[in-house]
């Protein structure tokens, strides 16, 4: 340490420089995770309209095959 240099600075400098660090991993994690659940929404969003358009040829099979 630097004889010449007040502690509490150096305690000041030290509480500044963790703030620093923590803002960026959380901002880098919340990035992370907001793009995982866009992933996710993309994903639900394919497989319900897969399901729908699943359920909606099966009703018309059946609307179908009863006029036959």
């Amino acid at each position: 340490m630097n004889s010449g240099a007040d502690p509490n600075q150096n305690l000041e400098k030290l509480v500044v420089d963790l703030t620093e660090s923590l803002k960026a991993e959380i901002t880098s994690f919340r990035d992370e995770i907001i793009t995982r659940f866009d992933n996710q929404a993309a994903r639900l969003d394919r497989q319900a309209g897969l399901i729908q358009n699943g359920s909606r040829w099966a009703a018309r099979m059946d609307t179908r095959g009863g006029k036959n």
